[in-house]
């Protein structure tokens, strides 16, 4: 159980403070580069219990003692952010320590700053991204101690997230790595002091109702694909949405480019036209050599094939170098369907992918272009078959 009235909240929003120039996007809008905010804080006696509650305007990953806080991705998730925004909350007994503690929380643009929505709205996007948490630690001897957000905290964005949003995906740069950064005894002399804001009595801060995002599957490629020496495009065998995890060896410098799209041209190319402004493109730059395991954390993707390039010609590509992370809001699906017909099992395997497609936080009208908007046009028609076949009652139940 959460947080169920703004007046049990002890915490204010915090954020980095803004530059006295802002860096802008292609677009000329704002750049709100992800956020790296903590803290640090003493437990005295033994714990008996401890519960985080947070949420944020953007999406967010929290750590404390450097390990990380819940299985989910893009929390809190899509809310209307002047009426409502839905808060989450973490059983932290197990990572806390009786002595010296940190959290810390990577805090990026998602679906509330940055470009998002109708080009129309792009240029009004001026608020970065804030967060606020409230951690309540319970001793054996039943005295409560309370952390918060507040002017005590610290931040950059000089971290390893250089930039990341939804449309265009995420920048990854090794060069940037803050060792032990969420950890304590942490040096952030050089950091910025945060601003806060007081809770805003008009916009609701209420427990989610419905399950969050996560990684829910793996897909493996079906084929490897050489396009030139230095490019290679791997077939999910399958449109899905989420993200790609690489798993590859890499030389000083390099710079990984994935490149996003549901189909081929006719000559065999990614075909990326019909994702609108989109650019659908992650990176991971290279700070020596080594063999990494990375995903982003901040963006999703809709597509069905990978183009993979600026790899080292020393490595010869492999079809281990790619596993798609499948990411819907979590729920599961109900029963099963076979039959003897080929085609009948296909349909039936369409309905499945298209709901776990557009079931991310909201109904989707598409989860690939520039738009992915909540849009419950088409899924009002849908949500009978949703019904059936999946337990996502709680899914449509938040108004």
């Amino acid at each position: 159980m959460g947080l169920l009235s703004n007046t049990d909240w002890k915490a204010k929003w915090i954020k980095i403070p803004n530059p006295k120039q802002w860096d802008t996007t292609r677009y000329g809008t704002r750049l709100f580069r992800p956020q790296y905010l903590r803290n640090e804080f003493n437990v005295a006696s033994k714990i008996k219990k401890a519960r985080l509650y947070i949420t944020s305007k953007g999406v967010f990953e929290a750590r404390i003692n450097g390990e990380k806080i819940g299985n989910d991705v893009l929390t809190p998730g899509w809310t209307p952010y002047r009426k409502r925004i839905e808060t989450l909350t973490y059983d932290v007994t197990d990572v806390l320590r009786q002595d010296k503690n940190s959290i810390g929380i990577v805090l990026a643009e998602g679906w509330y700053s940055g470009r998002f929505g109708p080009k129309r709205r792009w240029d009004t996007v001026i608020a970065p991204p804030q967060v606020i948490c409230q951690l309540e630690i319970e001793d054996i001897a039943g005295n409560l101690k309370t952390i918060v957000s507040n002017e005590n905290w610290r931040a950059t964005e000089k971290g390893l997230i250089r930039t990341s949003g939804l449309y265009d995906g995420e920048v990854y740069d090794a060069n940037f790595e803050i060792p032990n950064w969420s950890k304590p005894n942490f040096d952030d002399s050089t950091w910025e002091i945060v601003e806060t804001e007081d809770i805003n009595p008009k916009t609701q801060l209420f427990p989610k109702k419905h399950a969050t995002i996560k990684n829910r599957m793996t897909l493996k490629p079906v084929e490897i694909m050489q396009q030139e020496d230095d490019k290679v495009l791997f077939d999910f065998g399958q449109n899905m949405v989420g993200v790609v995890k690489l798993n590859l060896p890499v030389k000083k410098g390099d710079t990984i480019k994935l490149r996003h799209g549901e189909m081929l041209n006719s000559e065999g190319k990614l075909f990326t036209r019909n994702l609108g402004s989109a650019k659908a493109t992650d990176y991971y730059i290279a700070k020596k050599d080594a063999s990494i395991s990375w995903h982003p954390k901040f963006t999703f993707h809709g597509f069905r094939y990978v183009e993979l390039s600026g790899f080292n010609s020393a490595f010869k590509p492999k079809k281990s170098w790619v596993t798609g992370l499948v990411q819907y809001s979590d729920f599961e699906m109900e029963g099963e369907f076979q039959s003897s017909h080929p085609k009948l099992n296909q349909l039936h395997s369409n309905i499945q992918w298209g709901l776990r497609g557009n079931f991310f936080d909201v109904p989707l009208d598409c989860p690939q272009r520039s738009e992915r908007l909540g849009w419950t046009g088409d899924a009002q028609v849908f949500i009978p078959t949703s019904l059936y076949l999946s337990d996502t009652h709680a899914f449509w139940s938040v108004g």
